[in-house]
């Protein structure tokens, strides 16, 4: 007899197929899914839709009800809302997962669940997955995936007893390959052609192909590449059978995918050696396929879990990074609004960009997004800078000048660091961008590295033009705010010297645009 094939423990494969297994596809109409809401309206709604969709829906108003209705009647889910009164759903949730009846049954909690402590509590209570429901039909896809996950595998007949489909054109060798074989304890599926096999194909899939090299039409290399070919038949191990006078085929065939060779005439135990390789083999492919299939299940539950948290921590992480701007302003109070005025300029150049098609390939959504969040910080390096030069209120002297231009510098090493924990965090990178470049001129007559044209990135050449609008349209202890147009003017000046050409046309077409910012946030 074959050696049996060792079967993994039921606490490793939970509800994983053993050799090939199909998943059981049980009819919806089957399924009964018990829904608790305290709105009626919603539970009808709710309850509606997993009728059209075949499912069996049972109701019920608050927890206490839900527990009344699971010991009355078996349900295949539960679905519960999270805020009911009396007994909300993390507490009717925590209740089944303490009763031995049912506390494997697959849960969902829903409802308003932006509460981060209130997802917690729920998937500490022990539900499988959590849903921010706004429509009825959002029930539909996670019931559809627990009830996969939980649906108990099948053990099909043949897989108990592995099929082994064998093509050859000689009689002689088939019957003594189908002997072989059924003395192993083997299911036998014969054929003598490529076109017997495909018939054979279309009723079973087999464990094992063992498949002549030479045939008659069709030879056996051929028919192997049709079968690796086929994603459905390219995982079934197949053994390759020839006579000593077609080795060229044979070499060919393993080059092709086959995973063995048997020469003619066959040997009883060569046979068994390799059906067994092979068997353990596919054993292998399909329970990798069943992970495979489970691993997806979590991934998307996961998906769903980390999509819900990651605008929470998204806000939190932005919010963060204009405190940490705020910080390094609070040292300069004198530019009170600034940095919401800037951030909302940078937008402006950026559409008005996009709208003179200028950039457009770097001018994607997300890089708009960006330097609305970005822009804040580029002068972060000035809490490096000393009091006795960043608050002076007159003219700085040229020492005390290079101390200032070194706010660059500070601030783009300081986010360097950052960037080296967080090597793929856009905002971070365009954030080194523009506090390292922001003085940097379309000339190359600016500082700190005396970069030229399209060298300095365009973050920063868009935050440079917006920079100094503001500070010439704002009032400083050493002088006056300058009216707007006159500050057009300036800035039209620098076109090709201090700034990017591109960017002072974007800005004349959206000027007084940005006279709305000003008067949105003034001093």
């Amino acid at each position: 007899m074959l050696a049996p094939l060792e079967e993994p423990s039921r606490e490793v494969l939970g509800d994983l197929p053993r050799g090939q297994v199909a998943r059981a596809k049980l009819p919806t109409k089957n399924r009964v899914i018990l829904v608790a809401n305290d709105t009626p309206d919603s539970l009808s709604a709710i309850a509606a839709s997993l009728t059209d969709e075949g499912y069996t829906p049972l109701t019920a108003c608050d927890g206490q009800e839900v527990l009344r209705e699971l010991q009355r009647q078996a349900v295949d889910l539960v679905a519960l809302d999270v805020s009911m009164p009396t007994m909300d759903g993390v507490v009717t949730c925590r209740e089944m997962r303490s009763h031995p009846d049912f506390s494997r049954l697959p849960v969902i909690i829903y409802g308003d669940l932006e509460d981060a402590n209130r997802r917690e509590e729920a998937f500490r209570a022990g539900c499988n997955v959590y849903v921010s429901l706004t429509d009825p039909d959002g029930l539909l896809g996670p019931i559809e995936d627990l009830l996969g996950e939980a649906a108990e595998p099948v053990f099909l007949d043949e897989l108990a007893k592995p099929t082994v489909l064998v093509i050859d054109d000689d009689p002689q060798i088939l019957r003594l390959l189908v002997r072989f074989l059924e003395m192993e304890g083997l299911d036998v599926v014969t054929g003598t052609s490529g076109e017997e096999l495909d018939q054979k194909l279309t009723s079973t899939l087999p464990d094992v192909i063992i498949l002549d090299v030479m045939l008659p039409g069709e030879d056996g290399l051929q028919i192997l590449q049709r079968l690796k070919s086929d994603p459905a038949t390219e995982p079934i191990p197949v053994v390759i059978t020839s006579g000593g006078s077609e080795r060229e085929l044979v070499n060919k065939a393993l080059n092709s995918g086959a995973d063995d060779y048997l020469a003619k005439p066959v040997d009883p135990s060569r046979l068994k050696a390799r059906v067994n390789a092979c068997l353990n083999t596919r054993r292998l492919t399909l329970l990798q396929a069943a992970y495979r299939e489970k691993l997806e299940t979590a991934n998307r539950q996961l998906e769903n879990l980390v999509s819900s948290q990651t605008a929470q921590l998204a806000e939190a992480h932005l919010s963060l990074v204009f405190a940490m701007s705020k910080l390094a302003e609070s040292r300069d109070p004198e530019t009170g609004a600034h940095l919401e005025r800037l951030r909302a300029y940078c937008q402006l150049l950026c559409k008005a960009l996009l709208a003179q098609g200028s950039y457009r390939s770097e001018l994607t959504p997300a890089f708009v997004e960006t330097i609305y969040q970005a822009s804040p910080l580029h002068d972060i390096g000035k809490v490096g800078v000393p009091d006795s030069v960043l608050l002076k209120p007159g003219k700085l002297t040229p020492e005390e000048l290079e101390v200032m231009k070194t706010h660059t510098t500070i601030g783009a090493q300081t986010l360097l660091d950052v960037q080296k924990r967080c090597p793929s965090n856009r905002l971070i990178e365009m954030a080194v961008d523009i506090t390292w470049a922001h003085h940097e001129r379309w000339d190359g007559q600016g500082y700190p590295r005396g970069l030229a044209e399209l060298e300095v990135p365009l973050s920063a050449r868009i935050l440079a033009l917006g920079d100094v609008y503001d500070a010439l349209t704002s009032k400083r202890p050493y002088k006056e705010a300058l009216a707007h147009d006159q500050s057009v003017a300036i800035v039209s000046q620098g076109r090709g010297t201090q700034f990017d050409p591109l960017i002072v046309q974007a800005f004349e077409a959206v000027s007084q645009e940005f006279v709305r910012v000003r008067e949105t946030y003034s001093e």
